[in-house]
């Protein structure tokens, strides 16, 4: 609900009375988040055409730190905005060389550091809304690790914003189940090991432990969102 307010003045123009009309505007708030939400959608488009990654990897990476969130008991707004905008995690990316973003090499240590700079030019591009704080938050610290050795703020534990720490775990999962350029798509089995390996280092140990308990979920989302299908 909003409120529209009239104040009825006298002949003398002393304000005397005050009347308030309130109206629904759940359809223009729930328009409005529908735009927004098709505009956050393009940018993601942008971000995976830019970097030859798939749309699907993108939704799975939101699908994933969403239901963690579910399970962790955050509210469904929060999960529902995590959804949306962890995909957005590289958008910064679109700042990067193509020699060095699609190199299908491993990097030299200089080009390495300006590939890490994707994560400050997303922050920067995101940045200066509330509408997507959480997004440019997500953009910043997704490669922060949990040891507090990761970039570019070295912020450790829980410094690290959750919604960021929720989308590494995501993202890392989906990166080494997809094909890529220089390496070949790894199994479920394999790629839950490696995440397993990271626990309590590259990732938050308790967040770790409810990827595990969802494991299964994560595996059909993966499954119904094959990137072959594209």
């Amino acid at each position: 609900m909003d409120i529209s307010i009239k104040t009825i003045f006298d002949h003398s123009e002393k304000a005397q009375f005050f009347v308030a009309l309130p109206y629904d505007i759940s359809n223009i708030d729930q328009e409005t988040k529908k735009q927004k939400v098709e505009l956050y959608n393009k940018l993601v488009e942008l971000s995976a055409l830019r970097d030859n990654e798939t749309g699907h990897h993108m939704q799975r990476v939101g699908l994933y730190a969403a239901l963690m969130a579910r399970a962790i008991g955050m509210p469904e707004s929060y999960c529902e905005d995590l959804q949306v905008f962890a995909p957005l995690h590289d958008v910064g990316k679109v700042g990067i060389p193509d020699s060095i973003l699609l190199a299908p090499r491993k990097l030299t240590d200089e080009e390495f550091a300006i590939m890490k700079n994707h994560t400050i030019l997303g922050h920067t591009i995101l940045s200066g809304s509330s509408d997507l704080e959480m997004a440019s938050l997500i953009c910043k610290h997704h490669h922060e690790r949990y040891d507090g050795t990761g970039y570019p703020d070295k912020l450790a534990g829980r410094a690290i914003p959750l919604a960021a720490r929720l989308t590494t775990i995501s993202d890392v999962y989906d990166a080494l189940r997809s094909r890529r350029p220089y390496k070949e798509p790894w199994t479920h089995q394999e790629a839950m090991d490696e995440i397993k390996k990271g626990r309590g280092t590259l990732f938050d140990p308790e967040l770790v432990d409810v990827f595990i308990a969802l494991e299964n979920t994560v595996l059909n989302i993966y499954t119904l969102l094959p990137d072959n299908e594209l």
